[in-house]
């Protein structure tokens, strides 16, 4: 099994056209042919997911999970990435974002295989929780 970083750098490249000077410029503009192809390619994921999720993870409800921890219990919405950088894309529920790509290469690493994805979620939670508590004694 690789190393997280070096499956993010063989199969994970952040792309962008040559017009644009990074990657955030490129992100701030509405970019909404993009955005939906995005959201397209996370709905057939989605529905395959479990299928990957069990044979990999050994978990039944990956969907299911990110569905109710981070969307349901949270309060999260999608932040659909522009189409070819589709791996960036998160669920942001609060001032926080949860990177799904991110939390599932490293769950396929040697690094960092060992970390449940359902203590990531469950740390997430407990962030946006700990950010919102914080945001209502400051005010």
């Amino acid at each position: 099994m690789d190393r997280y970083e070096d499956i993010l750098n063989a199969w994970f490249y952040v792309l962008y056209p040559k017009r644009y000077r990074s990657v955030e410029a490129f992100e701030a503009e509405d970019g909404l042919d993009d955005r939906t192809k995005t959201a397209e390619l996370f709905v057939k994921i989605l529905a395959e997911a479990p299928t990957t999720a069990r044979r990999m993870f050994e978990i039944d409800d990956f969907p299911l999970t990110v569905e109710r921890w981070l969307m349901n219990t949270l309060g999260g919405r999608w932040r659909f990435s522009r189409f070819s950088n589709f791996f960036t894309s998160g669920i942001v529920a609060g001032k926080l974002e949860f990177s799904i790509f991110d939390s599932v290469i490293k769950k396929c690493s040697s690094d960092f295989g060992h970390e449940s994805l359902r203590e990531k979620f469950t740390a997430f939670a407990n962030l946006v929780h700990t950010a919102e508590h914080a945001s209502d004694t400051s005010q």
